[in-house]
């Protein structure tokens, strides 16, 4: 029997064995509210979700008809990467 100590199994848990997408849009929301916008539409959200972070993040803002520009857009990437990592699987 050959040694299988040194294996190992990953799996890419983000959105292929679990649906994160209800966590990923309730930190999209948190940061478009900085932008003093609604909560964004969960069902046109979700079509973004696989894209990135600053994808669902210009798409929510085209969908409100609100622009910010590249500086702005960078910070709030940041913060949703924060926010993300610190409340992610919260379901």
């Amino acid at each position: 029997m050959k040694n299988l100590q040194n294996i190992s199994i990953c799996f890419d848990l983000d959105g292929t064995l679990i649906d994160t997408a209800p966590d990923l849009i309730r930190v999209l929301n948190e940061v478009i509210a900085l932008e003093n916008l609604p909560k964004t539409n969960f069902k046109e959200a979700r079509k973004n979700v696989g894209y990135g972070a600053r994808k669902l993040i210009i798409e929510a803002l085209r969908r409100e008809k609100k622009e910010v520009g590249s500086c702005r857009l960078d910070q709030l990437q940041e913060i949703f990467m924060q926010l993300y990592a610190k409340n992610i699987c919260l379901l």
